[in-house]
């Protein structure tokens, strides 16, 4: 029997070595491999390239410049009135009025307190109203207005963003307090007139904590809830001083 007849040509090499289609393959997929490497060789340099000015810090100037422009939405969202405002000093015009009247206003501030304060803790309705200086009171004005409320309005005057800086809400809180207690004070509701003394303390206080944040110095001994105790002597002795001038003055008057 003849032997069979061996196939000619690259048919022959493939049917004589089965595995070369496999050894093609992993070939291709080296190449293909290395192709990918290369492409991401490259990716990678060109990252690198564009990374410095990327990560490089903006200048100064401009990078205060962006915060600024990012975060000033946030403080007007956050802080009614004008923004920052006690970060800003006072005006000169305004922190020499202050200088001037910084002691009358303390003054008003301690009859706040140890005068009309006490009488509505007392219940003593007569001091009270004199205290208030009410119209039953006849042409009597309270050192409450003299001495707290009028220098105060006096200083919003001379402050041109008064209204920006919160002052002039400041004041009529004071006002709608001190309006409440006088009811509070003719119907004998003498709780209700403390909170309503509360209320006219805050709207001073206001004021007072505004000021002595953007002043030169601290003006004022600000209401808060030790200022019994840090004023109390003070208070006295002008109260015993002011007794005192009154009894020379009467002595000289009746010896005329």
């Amino acid at each position: 029997m003849a032997a069979p007849l061996r196939a000619r040509g690259p048919m022959a090499h493939r049917q004589q070595h089965p595995r070369g289609r496999g050894r093609g393959t992993a070939v291709a997929l080296v190449l293909a491999t290395a192709a990918a490497s290369l492409s991401l060789a490259a990716a990678a340099g060109r990252l690198a390239r564009g990374l410095p000015a990327f990560l490089a810090p903006a200048p100064l100037g401009r990078r205060r410049a962006l915060q600024g422009a990012t975060l000033a939405p946030l403080v007007g969202l956050l802080m009614p009135g004008r923004a920052l405002a006690e970060e800003e000093p006072l005006p000169p015009p305004v922190e020499k009025d202050v200088a001037k009247t910084a002691a009358k206003i303390q003054g008003g501030c301690d009859w706040l307190y140890f005068e009309l304060k006490t009488a509505l803790k007392e219940n003593d309705a007569d001091r009270a109203r004199s205290s208030l200086g009410s119209a039953l009171q006849g042409a009597y004005v309270s050192p409450l207005e003299t001495d707290l409320l009028i220098p105060i309005e006096q200083l919003l005057s001379a402050n041109l963003n008064s209204e920006e800086d919160g002052w002039i809400s400041a004041v009529l809180e004071a006002r709608a307090g001190i309006d409440e207690m006088k009811e509070g004070v003719g119907g004998g509701e003498f709780d209700t007139a403390l909170k309503a003394w509360d209320k006219a303390r805050a709207g001073v206080n206001r004021i007072l904590v505004d000021i002595n944040k953007r002043g030169q110095k601290a003006y004022f001994v600000e209401l808060d809830a030790d200022y019994d105790q840090k004023r109390a002597r003070q208070y006295l002795k002008k109260k015993k001083e002011k007794l005192a001038f009154r009894n020379a003055v009467g002595s000289a008057a009746l010896l005329r």
